[in-house]
């Protein structure tokens, strides 16, 4: 008589529960940790980090002594330094927004 063997687990040996056949899920967990392993991967990887830094530094750099004046020593000028320091965020938004509302409009090809 032929004995049947059990399925591949993903459980450690000796660990007490419901065995579980290996699917889709290890293979994917695979694929993730297999993902990580390319020698291309860590230099894009580093890279953004080091953008991001350095973008967060010039940002720190540039704003902080802006907003320190404009809190400070701006007075009677202080509405319109805001103004012109939040203008070009406003733009962007407002661009975005006309660009959905003609793409999204019935006329639109």
């Amino acid at each position: 008589m032929a004995t049947r063997e059990a399925p591949a687990t993903d459980r450690p040996p000796g660990d007490a529960g419901p065995k579980l056949p290996l699917g889709r899920g290890a293979r994917r967990a695979s694929a993730r940790a297999r993902a990580w392993r390319p020698r291309w991967f860590w230099p894009a990887f580093v890279r953004t980090f080091v953008f991001v830094a350095a973008a967060s530094a010039l940002c720190l750099l540039l704003a902080y002594p802006v907003a320190y004046y404009v809190t400070r020593y701006a007075g009677r000028r202080k509405g319109l330094l805001l103004v012109a320091l939040l203008a070009p965020f406003w733009v962007s938004y407002m661009m975005r927004m006309l660009a959905w509302v003609t793409s999204l409009s019935p006329t639109a090809w």
